[in-house]
Order: structure tokens, then C-alpha cells, then sequence
């Protein structure tokens, strides 16, 4: 023993050891080992969250910095209370003090993981890799050795301080404390003024099926009861007819002439039987990016091949279940995610639902729903789909009035399934809590067709069939609950309305204009805009601009079309050549587009995997 140590335990000594004195010491040293040992406590806990790639866990979100707060204060007075009394039962001193500090350090680990997930750089919404998390971890289990050695080195004499020493101490922590909460309650302001917003996306999904937009069969009873919560979009309009063109619009808000994403799988060579697609370019801002960058945390389920995320449609997305499985698999993955992060931070989510994707094939008794027919489907499976969906579009099978019935029946009786799925989704939302306090945004990518135009399923060719989709905005607390905006809006709008929701930077530079402008103004009985919007849809060389009233479409080797939607719905008269000044006024912005598109370069492609070129094939994506 050192001199010092000798003239402190003779000083010690000579002290009386009355209870308060060992309580004002043992308060002391519970809140010195708390302040040393509970950041490495906070951090260990983020090996829950390590498979999605954050480097923190988000462990504030299990309980509020003032609930935090008050259980350090309280943690740490109970082991300096109990630290006399363990004088009877324990007589080491150092293990006397490790027993006492337990209940503070737990209590103080709360606090610091708080203030260390919410203010840590990266922060919580940051993707990290797994090998990242590994070495932050050795690095953590590291410093915990060494700190268990100097606490050994020094237990002894820590406990044996002065009273003045521990009342210092603890006055310390009591006032940090009342900081801490005082900075939750404020925190907690800010984090419940920021909801939540969840995208839930199927895959074809026409409006026209949908009884909120008219429909007369019962397809859909628990999206209308969600839709009267909700603001309901009449003239929504996807822009492309394939997957992967819409959603890279959907994610940066940017038409497709501007994001160049138009590929979901070319052969480069047939002899080798290798298949190039389209990617998402680095250069783009993703809506998860922006919304990252903002403190928002991020998460995706995606069924479906074109968005791979190798493709780089994981962009911005701290978790990215890529190729989960059928809708009732994303929907439990999304509801055993969700519950540690209510209220406590705002997230993003967007669920891509491919169910509804032909081959139509619905399981008793959505099979039947809206009727018994023949077997001539029976053998349409994923196997054959694109040849049977081929033979209709080339003219070698024709399919009689009664057939396309039949397929439409079975859409139908697979739609009631969805449907199904989704209200009880929306049931576990309401039961935790989250509907109330979410935005939640109902769409389609692109629609599928039933003959309207001689072919099945989706093709280039823009007809309302295929780019008229669903879009269902529910506001927190329901606001504006049962309005209906008639003006026409595009899919391109859905990435600047979420990010002026929350208060986010970048909608400006997008493509789209904010929804919020078309709700607040229907609400107060004014126009959306003095001018006449028209919103571009294409895929590839077709392209169609589309005013409230008219379609124009241009294709590289076909003649054009225009069509009087207000008198033909259904896209059938062709008045290209009675309307030159209907087609004047929309031909410049056709123009205009297919030009920015000839400016933009190739898009850089990637080779897609054999499993996801079989998966495409078997949608019809891919000829042999």
C-alpha cells in the first residue's frame, strides 16, 4: 500500500461510521461506477439491431428520457441505501460496493443509451454494415475489461471516501438527472410532432376494382372502411406501366425521363442466357435518403423482382427485407418490428405487396367469390403464365367473352384475399396504437388489363387500365377524413407530400408537387392551382401526357392517339386526327420529355441473379 492510501484508510478511520456518512458514500460510489459503466451498457445493447445495419440500437426507444431519468435517481439512491446494510452479510468491502452500484449503473445505463442513440454520430438512421457492428463490439467488450480492472484497482478506496466526496457526487447526479428529463420532455415533444408515415404498395392494383372508386362487386370492404378514415384521390396516375419504372418514381419523385430506370430484364446475350436490368443510380436522392438525413428511421419489405437490392432500390433504407415472401409474412415482419419504436421516433416504411400479380390464383374461398366457372384456367400457373398471356397479346389464343370474365373473377377473388390482409393489418395498428398517430399511404404501381385494349395482364402502351391506380392518403387522427379531390395527381407527388409532411428537406428539387396543397385547398373550398396540370406517364419509347380531360400518346413506330377521357373513359375513339388543337397543346411537353430522356445517357444495368430471372420469367417479364 502506497503512503496515500495508508494516510486515506488512517483518515477513514479516524472517521465516525454513522449511517449517514455510509449512505452519502455508498451514494457517491453508485454514481461514479454508473457514470463510468453505463455507456458501455447503453452500447452493448445494440447487438439486437446489428442484422439492420444500425450501429445503435435504438434503445431510447423502449422507454422515455424522463422515465429514464427518474429511474437513475431512483436505482442509484437505492444501492447507496442498501450499502450499510450489506456491511452485515458482506464483509468485503469491494464487493459490498460492486453489489450497492448494480441497481444505479442499470438505472443510469437508460439515461446515457438515450442520449447516446439519439445523439451519436453516425446516427441511429444510419445504415451500418455487419462487420461494422462486429468491430464495435470488441472494441466495446475491450474497454469493459479495462474499466472492470481499474473499478478493482480502486473500489476499495472509492468506497471509503469522505462524506463531503459523496454528497458531491450525488448532488451531481441529481442534477444531471433533472437535466436529462427536462431535455425528454422536450425531446418527446418534437418526436410525437413527427408521426409516422407507412406506404403500403400492391402490385396492380386497379382503382376501377375498388369499391371506394365505384366498383360493384365487394372486393375490397376493409380498404373502403379505411378509406372513409382517409382522403381519397379520384384521378391518380402512375407513371409507367411496368414495376420498376414506377416505383423509382414513387422513391425519388422524379419522372422517368429523369431517372433513366426503365429496364427490368434484358437478355445481353442469348447464347449465354445473360440478363442486364435497369439500376437505380447512386447519384439519385431516394426519399429514404432525404428522410435519413432528417433523423427519420427507414425500413422496406419488397416481393418482387425488378427491385432487388442489388438493382440499388435499398437506397436509404436502414433495413431492406428484400424478397420476403407472401403478404401475410411482410405483414407479421412489419408488425414484430414496429412496437419498440412507438412514439419514441418518427419512421418510414414502405411495404410492396406482389399477391395480386397474375397468374391470378386465389385459394378457397376467395376462388368462388364472385363465382363458379370452368377449368380453363386450372393449368395457368407460374409456370405458364407468360405463355398464355403471350399467346393472347400475339393473337394466337382468343379468349372468349365468358374466358376474360373468368380471369377477371379470379383477380377479383384474389383482391378479397388482399383485402382481407390488409384490414386485419389495420386492425394491429389501431390495437398498438399507431394508426392514430400514422399517415398512412394506400396505392398501386400500375394497374393490369382484361382485354380493353386486345391484350391481358400489363404492356407499354399508358391506357387508363394501367395507369390509373388507387391512392389513399390517411392523415393522423384521421384529419380530413371522407374528402375527395377530383383533380388529377400522379404517383410522383407521393415522395414531396411525405417529406413536406415531416417537415423535410428536398421536395422542392423533385418532380412532383405536394398533396398537402390539394388537401388543404379542397378543404377550404379552393382551387388546387390557377393552371391546368398534365402529368407524364411512359415506358421506354410510348409516352402519354395526360390532362384532367384528355390523353395524348405517342409511340415510336405506331401512329399517335388522343382520346376525350370526359367522353370516352374507355379509350376507345381515337381523335388524333379530328383534334389538331387538343394535340398542339399536349404534343410540346411530349416533346420536351422524350428529348430530357435522349440528354440523360445510359442507365448503368447490372446482371440479375438466375433465381430472380426465373421469377421474372414466370411473371411475364421475360421471353425466352
Amino acid at each position: 500500500m502506497t503512503s496515500d492510501d495508508s494516510r486515506h484508510s488512517a483518515a477513514a478511520a479516524r472517521r465516525p461510521a454513522t449511517p449517514g456518512g455510509r449512505l452519502l458514500r455508498g451514494l457517491g460510489l453508485a454514481a461514479r461506477i454508473t457514470l463510468v459503466l453505463g455507456p458501455v451498457l447503453a452500447l452493448l445493447r445494440t447487438l439486437r439491431y446489428a442484422d439492420q445495419r444500425l450501429l445503435v440500437a435504438p434503445a431510447f426507444l423502449d422507454i422515455s428520457l424522463p422515465q429514464a431519468g427518474l429511474f437513475a435517481v431512483a436505482a442509484t439512491a437505492i444501492g447507496g441505501a442498501i450499502f450499510p446494510l450489506l456491511a452485515r452479510v458482506v464483509p468485503s468491502v469491494r464487493l459490498r460496493a460492486t453489489l450497492a452500484a448494480l441497481p444505479g449503473w442499470v438505472g443510469f445505463s437508460l439515461v446515457v443509451g438515450w442520449l447516446t442513440n439519439r445523439y451519436y454520430l453516425p446516427r441511429v438512421t444510419d445504415p451500418v454494415s455487419l462487420a461494422g457492428n462486429g468491430v464495435l463490439v470488441l472494441l466495446l467488450l475491450g474497454l469493459l475489461v479495462a474499466v472492470g480492472w481499474w473499478i478493482a484497482r480502486w473500489q476499495g478506496r472509492l468506497a471509503e471516501g469522505s462524506r463531503r466526496e459523496g454528497l458531491g457526487w450525488v448532488a451531481a447526479l441529481v442534477v444531471l438527472s433533472a437535466v436529462v428529463i427536462g431535455w425528454g420532455r422536450v425531446a418527446e415533444v418534437e418526436s410525437r410532432d413527427r408521426p409516422n408515415v407507412i406506404v403500403v404498395l400492391i402490385d396492380v392494383l386497379r382503382a376501377d376494382h375498388l369499391g371506394t372508386y365505384g366498383y360493384e362487386r365487394d372486393t375490397s370492404p376493409n380498404i373502403d372502411r379505411f378509406a372513409r378514415d382517409a382522403v381519397v384521390f379520384d384521378q391518380a396516375v402512375a407513371q409507367s406501366t411496368f414495376t420498376k419504372t414506377s416505383v423509382a418514381s414513387i422513391l425519388t419523385g422524379l419522372y422517368p425521363h429523369r431517372h433513366g430506370v426503365y429496364i427490368a430484364a434484358n437478355f445481353d446475350d442469348p447464347t449465354q442466357r445473360n440478363v442486364q436490368a435497369d439500376t437505380l443510380g447512386q447519384h439519385l436522392s431516394t426519399l429514404g435518403e432525404r428522410l435519413q438525413a432528417d433523423d427519420v428511421l427507414t425500413a422496406a419489405w419488397v416481393q418482387n423482382g425488378q427491385l432487388r437490392a442489388y438493382m440499388g432500390f435499398d437506397q436509404g433504407f436502414s433495413l431492406y427485407r428484400d424478397q420476403p415472401g407472401h403478404m401475410p409474412v411482410i405483414l407479421e415482419e412489419f408488425a414484430s418490428w414496429y412496437p419498440p419504436f412507438r412514439g419514441r421516433i418518427p419512421f418510414f416504411t414502405y411495404l410492396h405487396i406482389l399477391d395480386l400479380h397474375g397468374p391470378y390464383l386465389p385459394q378457397p374461398p376467395w376462388d368462388t367469390r364472385f363465382g363458379r366457372y370452368s377449368d380453363r384456367f386450372d393449368d395457368i400457373d407460374m409456370d405458364n403464365w407468360r405463355v398464355y398471356r403471350n399467346g393472347v397479346r400475339q393473337g394466337e389464343i382468343e379468349p372468349s367473352d365468358a374466358e376474360i370474365r373468368q380471369l377477371e373473377a379470379l383477380y377479383d377473388g384474389q383482391l378479397a384475399w388482399v383485402d382481407d390482409q390488409f384490414g386485419r393489418a389495420m386492425d394491429e395498428l389501431k390495437a398498438s396504437g399507431l394508426y392514430d398517430d400514422s399517415m398512412i399511404i394506400f396505392t398501386g404501381d400500375h394497374g393490369d388489363a382484361f382485354m380493353e385494349h386486345g391484350f391481358i395482364s400489363h404492356s407499354h402502351t399508358p391506357y387508363e387500365e394501367l395507369i390509373r391506380v388507387p391512392l389513399i392518403v390517411k392523415f393522423p387522427r384521421s384529419r380530413y377524413a371522407g374528402l375527395r379531390i377530383d383533380d388529377q395527381v400522379a404517383l410522383v407527388d407521393v415522395a414531396p407530400t411525405v417529406l413536406r409532411f415531416l417537415r423535410a428537406d428536398g421536395w422542392e428539387e423533385m418532380d412532383g408537387t405536394t398533396l398537402l396543397t390539394y388537401v388543404d385547398n379542397a378543404s377550404e373550398g379552393r382551387p388546387p392551382a390557377p393552371f391546368e396540370r398534365r402529368i407524364i406517364s411512359e415506358h421506354r419509347d410510348t409516352l402519354a401526357v395526360r390532362s384532367q380531360d384528355w390523353k395524348y400518346i405517342v409511340h415510336p413506330d405506331a401512329p399517335a392517339e388522343l382520346y376525350d377521357l370526359a367522353s370516352d373513359p374507355g379509350e376507345q375513339v381515337n381523335l388524333f386526327a379530328e383534334r389538331p388543337d387538343i394535340v398542339a397543346e399536349l404534343a410540346p411537353l411530349a416533346e420536351l420529355a422524350i428529348e430530357a430522356r435522349g440528354r440523360l445517357g445510359a442507365t448503368e444495368q447490372v446482371e440479375v441473379d438466375s433465381d430472380t430471372v426465373e421469377q421474372l420469367r414466370a411473371l411475364g417479364y421475360l421471353d425466352p
